[in-house]
């Protein structure tokens, strides 16, 4: 039966398989071409992902920072607390001596008289 089929039916067959590998080789570029678009605009994506991401840990690095003065200016503020209060404790000695002296002075003084 493939025997009888003449030139102008072969013609046509392959003319037609022709313009199917045409369209399909049209689709799969149309594909391609979608693809390449869709990576690209996932690359673009990620980059801005990326310069957000710098930038996020731009501002984490100067609050870190920023964090860590603090720390340091408080811990110095407790020092110095801790020295008022140490120096002022002192002066709380000293005059309470100074008055148990006066005390005891007033008191020898009377059982004097």
């Amino acid at each position: 039966m493939i025997d009888n089929v003449g030139p102008d039916v072969t013609s046509q067959v392959l003319i037609q398989i022709r313009d199917e590998m045409r369209t399909m080789r049209s689709a799969f570029e149309a594909r391609f071409d979608s693809l390449d678009a869709h990576l690209e605009s996932a690359g673009t994506h990620l980059s801005s992902f990326g310069e957000r991401l710098d930038v996020v840990e731009g501002r984490m690095s100067e609050l870190f920072r920023r964090f860590s003065q603090i720390d340091s200016d408080l811990k110095r503020f407790a020092s110095l607390v801790n020295e008022t209060i140490l120096h002022y404790a002192e002066e709380m000695d000293r005059v309470r001596e100074r008055l148990e002296s006066v005390e005891s002075r007033v008191e020898i003084s009377s059982a004097s008289d």
